[in-house]
């Protein structure tokens, strides 16, 4: 289109009346500023003042409209200043893109962008995003409070500078890269080289970044601990229960034989004489008898 420096609309084509749902003869009675949106108001008369007063012939811009209908429209504005052979200013020559589309599609994605990181801000788990070489890019805050650190402080680490590894649970880097998704329990180091046992989630993604959703998981440990504890504990009452249900029916049985041989060995006293060594034996017997059927009452 063609604009004047007092901003009215000068000549147009078909595009520019398809961009905006007027006629011909409409736009070209129109002021730039009729077809703007009220919030971009200063951006043409802006440029408009500074070409004139020779600070920039052209300049590319973008800015907000309005169609006929009352929508919005994102346009692109390439725009030149056209001067006389004596260097006055005559009109200007402005081309008008319709970027509404792209304008929208990145609205949509600034605003997803803003919901995800408000779910994985509001999670109770701990976030984690690495590079391909196992470098913290991202966590969120339950992230941060787990292991102590603030954000800068965790982007500065990798995955083994904060997990415990022992030889026979090495990380399984290479089979993340396979598209799995791998659960697995893992031993975490804070910042104040405390423990904390964790839960993983980990996955490979599209992107060849990795992600782990991490969970603390210390309570249950202690109370698998305390429950495997409390197991060994009533393991062996039932065991010490058994042996002295044993014990018991032994000792009946053994004090049945004692009674036996003490009321053998009084009848054998009442007819030995007690100057023989006969009596003597059989008086230590009923004497130890006596002190063994004591033992197991």
């Amino acid at each position: 289109c063609l604009v004047g420096l007092d901003g009215r609309l000068q000549r147009v084509n078909n595009r520019m009346c398809q961009i905006f749902g007027f006629s011909r003869q409409e736009l070209e009675r129109m002021m730039v500023n009729d077809l703007t949106h009220p919030d971009h108001l200063e951006t043409s008369p802006q440029f408009i003042h500074r070409a004139v007063q020779e600070q920039g012939d052209h300049d590319t811009f973008e800015k907000l409209y309005l169609h006929r209908d009352g929508h919005r429209i994102w346009g692109r504005v390439s725009s030149s200043l056209v001067r006389s052979d004596r260097g006055e200013p005559l009109y200007f020559i402005s081309h008008v893109q319709d970027i509404s589309a792209r304008k929208h599609a990145e609205e949509a994605a600034r605003a997803s962008e803003v919901q995800y990181r408000t779910l994985v801000e509001q999670a109770s788990d701990g976030i984690f995003l690495a590079n391909p070489e196992g470098r913290y890019i991202e966590v969120n805050s339950a992230g941060c409070q787990l292991l102590g650190y603030t954000r800068e402080e965790i982007l500065q680490r990798t995955m083994r500078d904060v997990t415990v590894i022992p030889a026979e649970a090495p990380l399984r880097l290479d089979e993340l890269r396979s598209g799995k998704v791998f659960l697995s329990e893992r031993t975490m180091i804070r910042k104040d080289g405390s423990r904390v046992s964790v839960e993983i989630s980990a996955k490979q993604l599209a992107d060849g970044r990795f992600q782990g959703i991490v969970r603390d998981i210390s309570e249950r440990k202690q109370a698998e601990e305390e429950r495997a504890r409390l197991q060994a504990q009533l393991m062996q009452a039932q065991k010490m229960e058994t042996v002295g249900r044993l014990a018991g029916g032994i000792a009946h049985d053994f004090n049945n034989m004692l009674a036996v041989i003490m009321m053998r060995t009084e009848m054998a006293l009442l007819t030995a004489d007690p100057a023989t060594t006969l009596h003597r034996n059989l008086t230590a017997i009923y004497a130890t008898s006596q002190r063994s059927a004591g033992l197991v009452r």
